[in-house]
């Protein structure tokens, strides 16, 4: 009796798990098609962070002038409302932008938590503490030279653009405003939200996504999209070298702790 409850297990088992003995052009185009779904919810991130973070901009700026002129504004108010959040003091600026940072990348990990099912915290492993440290320590320096070597090189092709009479934006990110608000939200938007919020969603959900399929594609795909969404030629490149780098060490040490440490400190020394 043994031998044919055995051949029955065996078939149960077949029935439940046909992937494993599917043949190799089935299993490709399951493959395939599972790197399709995740690569259109990295896409649907990446373009819902633009949206998200035009929403509550004007959201904010709306509130604003409600509160402002007890009425909400209309498509005449269009000028008035521009020369309003020109004349930001830089606290209010900077809260503003925590703000709207915070709420954007706020809504991205409540939808990986709760509609993809991605658990994203579980990618802050405190195991091997040494080693992550020493990792968090080895890729600094290299960082650090990625930014230097990128700045140089960005420097160039912005000279040579607008030297052909095209202007190139570039970020501002001094403070004019010393007082301890402003310093405090400043401190705040560039060394604990901004990294912390990022390394979640580039290197946590991206390569959680990715990495199942090739991790070299979730390290440069990561690192494309967290340069892009600066969204300006001058931190084009450094980001992406950076993202590269601390792609690279994510995998490697499965856990986002080094890298968080590396944006912390790049964060702080600019």
């Amino acid at each position: 009796m043994y031998p044919i409850f055995s051949f029955c297990e065996n078939i149960k088992y077949i029935y439940v798990n046909p992937r494993l003995y599917d043949d190799d052009t089935s299993l490709k185009k399951l493959q395939k098609k599972e790197l399709t779904i995740a690569a259109t919810k990295v896409g649907f991130i990446f373009f819902l962070s633009f949206f998200l973070q035009e929403f509550f901009y004007n959201a904010y700026r709306y509130t604003r002038f409600f509160i402002t002129e007890d009425r909400w504004p209309k498509k005449a108010d269009n000028e008035l409302l521009r020369q309003m959040m020109s004349g930001l003091s830089d606290a209010e600026a900077y809260f503003m932008n925590s703000v709207v940072f915070g709420l954007e990348f706020l809504t991205i990990i409540l939808i990986c938590l709760f509609f993809f099912k991605l658990n994203l915290f579980k990618t802050i492993s405190f195991e091997n503490p040494k080693f992550q440290l020493k990792a968090a320590m080895t890729g600094m320096p290299v960082s650090f030279m990625f930014n230097f070597v990128c700045s140089l090189v960005i420097t160039v092709i912005t000279s040579f653009i607008e030297e052909q009479g095209t202007n190139v934006p570039s970020p501002d990110i001094s403070v004019s405003d010393h007082s301890p608000l402003t310093l405090l939200s400043f401190f705040v938007r560039l060394c604990i939200t901004a990294p912390l919020f990022e390394e979640l969603i580039y290197r946590g959900f991206i390569i959680s996504l990715l990495r199942p399929f090739s991790a070299k594609l979730a390290i440069f795909t990561s690192a494309l999209i967290f340069g892009l969404s600066h969204g300006n030629l001058e931190q084009l490149f450094p980001t992406f070298a950076a993202g590269l780098l601390m792609a690279y060490i994510t995998v490697k040490c499965h856990s986002l702790l080094p890298a968080l440490i590396i944006h912390i400190i790049n964060n702080f020394d600019a």
